[in-house]
């Protein structure tokens, strides 16, 4: 028998004292749950990103690039920036203007940098030959990055001309020194500029650092 009431009512506070206790653990299990699971799919998201990037921004002709890197002093990461801007990998792209293939280079820019290093005489069609056109495309971006300060304005020779660029550099209005651009006159010269240069950037942040 219950020799009082505060006997009386024991079973039914420790019964309901056992479930508090049994509810704070299922809680906690389940925070700790949910806090591992989040950290997996963290981990998960992380890395399918990274994979997708790649897949998006792929190092193809590898050998190719590192050798012209190498050889011309230029980093691999703005290499594929441009091939990626350019072309987007297609080897046989020809533009609306002719210029062929991974680097786009025209039929008169590859005549000028052919004379320039003294090679024996080639045919345009060599452009499509992933070798010759990232050769010659970084061996023209060497010249261009020995020619002015910044990667902008190689990037604006390279896509508008490097007499474009002396246009717009003895322009007070688009270059205050003479020497780097304020602004870029040309809408698609501009829009190709920030690609090459986001594109860059990607690429040294997946492969080059």
């Amino acid at each position: 028998m219950f020799n009082n009431e505060a006997d009386f009512r024991k079973p039914d506070e420790d019964k309901f004292s056992k479930h508090a206790k049994s509810r704070k653990r299922r809680r906690i299990f389940l925070i700790i749950l949910f806090l591992i699971l989040a950290v997996a799919l963290t981990i998960v998201f992380l890395f399918s990103h990274k994979f997708f990037l790649k897949e998006a921004h792929p190092l193809k002709y590898f050998d190719y690039v590192s050798a012209s890197a190498k050889k011309y002093d230029i980093e691999p990461a703005f290499i594929y920036a441009v091939i990626y801007t350019e072309s987007n990998f297609q080897e046989k792209a020809v533009s609306r203007s002719g210029a062929i293939g991974l680097m786009q280079i025209t039929k008169d820019t590859f005549e000028w940098l052919r004379k320039k290093r003294n090679d024996g005489p080639l045919d345009d069609s060599s452009l499509n030959d992933p070798q010759v056109n990232i050769d010659y495309g970084a061996y023209f971006l060497s010249i261009l990055s020995s020619k002015y300060e910044s990667e902008r304005n190689v990037l604006c020779a390279y896509n508008a001309g490097i007499g474009t660029v002396a246009q717009w550099l003895s322009d007070p209005e688009v270059s205050k020194d003479g020497k780097n651009l304020s602004v870029i006159p040309y809408l698609e010269t501009r829009n190709y500029v920030d690609k090459v240069l986001k594109c860059k950037n990607m690429y040294s942040r997946l492969y080059f650092q």
